[in-house]
C-alpha cells in the first residue's frame, strides 16, 4: 500500500506540473502574460522533474514489490510464460513483437543476473490475468512516462542554458504533452486492476463471485449508464471552465477565442 500510494501521488504531481507547464507554454507562444508564464513554467519544470525522478525510484521499487506479492501480475506485465533463471526483460509487450534483453529482468528484480523469476506456468490457467491487456498497459505507462521524463529534463536543461523561453519548438512540444500524463495515469490503473484478475480480493474472492445475486443485471446496467452520462457531462463542464479560465488569463481579462 505505501508504495502504490506514493506511486499514485507522484503521478498526480507530475500531471499537475505538465498541466501548468503546458498552459505556461501556451501563453508564451501567444505572447501573453509573459512574466507570469515564465515564473509558472520555471516552477512547473523544476517541480515536475523532481517528481518524475522520484517516480522512477518509487515505480521501480513498486514493480519489484509486485514480483513478491503478486507474481502472476508481474509475470503478465513482463510477458514471462515460463519460470526461469536469468529471465530476459521484455522491452515491449504483446501484441507487438517481443524485444528481449537477456537476464536483465532477473537483475532488475532481484539484483542477480541468474535469479529465478516466476512465470505464468507456475499458476493454473484460471488463475492467470489477461496477458495482453496487462502487458500493453504497463509498457504504455512506462514508455509514455519515460518520454515525459525526457521532455521535463530537456526543459530543465534549456532553463539552465537560458534558452527555455525563446525555444518555440520546445514550447510547442510541451504544449502538446498536455494529455500525456492523464493517459499515463489511466493505463497505469489498467495495469493494476486488470493485472490482479481473476481476483476481486487477492486469493480470497474471485471477480466472478463478487457480484450481487439479488440485484438484477438490468439495474446494474442502468446505474452504470447514468454514471457514464454524468461523468461525461462533468468532463465537458471541466473542459469548458478550464478553457474559459485559460483564455481569461491570470489577470481575468477575457481574450477573444482564436478561430
Amino acid at each position: 500500500a505505501p508504495l502504490r500510494f506514493l506511486h499514485a501521488i507522484l503521478g498526480s504531481w507530475v500531471t499537475a506540473a505538465v498541466f501548468v507547464g503546458s498552459l505556461s507554454a501556451y501563453y508564451l507562444l501567444r505572447g501573453r502574460h509573459q512574466e507570469f508564464a515564465r515564473r509558472s513554467l520555471r516552477l512547473a519544470l523544476l517541480f515536475g522533474f523532481v517528481s518524475i525522478a522520484a517516480e522512477v525510484v518509487v515505480g521501480d521499487a513498486h514493480t519489484r514489490q509486485v514480483a513478491h506479492t503478486q507474481p502472476e501480475k508481474f509475470a503478465a506485465i513482463e510477458v514471462l510464460y515460463h519460470t526461469q533463471a536469468g529471465a530476459p526483460l521484455a522491452v515491449v509487450g504483446q501484441p507487438l513483437p517481443e524485444v528481449l534483453l537477456p537476464k536483465l529482468l532477473s537483475f532488475m528484480t532481484y539484483f542477480d543476473f541468474d535469479a529465478q523469476v516466476t512465470g505464468l506456468d507456475a499458476f493454473a490457467p484460471e488463475d492467470r490475468p489477461p496477458v495482453t491487456a496487462t502487458a500493453m498497459s504497463f509498457h504504455a505507462m512506462f514508455w509514455l512516462g519515460l518520454g515525459l521524463g525526457v521532455v521535463l529534463a530537456l526543459g530543465v536543461f534549456l532553463l539552465w542554458r537560458g534558452r527555455l523561453f525563446v525555444s518555440r519548438r520546445y514550447l510547442k512540444v510541451l504544449l502538446y504533452c498536455l494529455p500525456i500524463p492523464f493517459a499515463v495515469n489511466e493505463v497505469g490503473w489498467v495495469t493494476a486492476e486488470v493485472g490482479r484478475q481473476p481476483w476481486a480480493v487477492y486469493h480470497l474472492l474471485r471477480t466472478e463471485d463478487a457480484f450481487s445475486r439479488t440485484v438484477p443485471a438490468a439495474h446494474v446496467a442502468v446505474s452504470l449508464l447514468v454514471f457514464v452520462v454524468v461523468y461525461i457531462g462533468l468532463l465537458g463542464l471541466a473542459f469548458h471552465l478550464i478553457r474559459k479560465k485559460v483564455l481569461q488569463g491570470p489577470g481575468g481579462a477575457a481574450e477573444e477565442v482564436p478561430s
